[in-house]
């Protein structure tokens, strides 16, 4: 996939209205029983941005990152304003936040992921663009602080030595989505000499 690993502007990022889609196609039977059924096995992200009163030197970044991407062409990082960390938006990311995997003494190698759901069922989101320098790991909850790295532009966590067989592997970060523009076109305007606004910036998720 065309790729950049480049940042949206993130004070045009703020404004963002949107979250995850999930698309379920539903058949209704004779009986009026329901058939649904999944028609992917991830959610994506979609966003508007609405850039009312933005500064023009804000507007012409976007436009300059616009035309760097070759409009919808090239993905890159989005910082989605409402969910970019292993826990709660307004909590700071800690090394036990997430699980990620399990030991068994022979895999090294650990996608790391966010979890969602509840107790009835359990979504894995991959996550593949951690934000440099802001993950945390520990193994049965004690903080390591060297014998790993991580790959910033997968998101995989490799040991040095392999964790011992029911080890327990958790994560706490910070990350990015990875998406695209969904405008053939921006349409600016001119709302006074140092203002204006971009309408509708489409924004989408895209897997990796």
């Amino acid at each position: 996939m065309s790729f950049h690993d480049i940042s949206f502007p993130m004070r045009i990022a703020r404004g963002a209205i949107g979250g995850p889609v999930r698309r379920t196609n539903i058949a209704t039977r004779k009986n009026g029983k329901e058939i649904r059924i999944s028609s992917n096995a991830n959610s994506l992200r979609h966003w508007q941005i609405s850039s009312k009163n933005a500064d023009l030197n804000d507007l012409a970044q976007v436009v300059d990152f616009y035309e760097a991407r070759l409009g919808r062409l090239y993905a890159f990082r989005f910082r989605d304003p409402f969910d970019n960390k292993s826990c709660a938006p307004n909590n700071i990311p800690n090394h036990n936040d997430q699980k990620i995997g399990v030991g068994d003494g022979v895999n090294k190698s650990f996608q790391i992921v966010k979890n969602y759901g509840d107790a009835a069922n359990i979504y894995a989101r991959k996550i593949s663009k951690p934000v440099l320098g802001s993950v945390l790991i520990a193994i049965d909850g004690v903080l390591k602080t060297g014998g790993f790295s991580i790959d910033y532009l997968t998101g995989m966590l490799n040991f040095t030595n392999a964790p011992n067989t029911g080890q327990i592997i958790t994560a706490g970060f910070e990350f990015d989505c990875v998406a695209r523009f969904d405008n053939e076109q921006l349409e600016l305007s001119l709302d006074g000499q140092t203002n204006g606004h971009i309408a509708d910036i489409l924004i989408n998720e895209v897997l990796s």
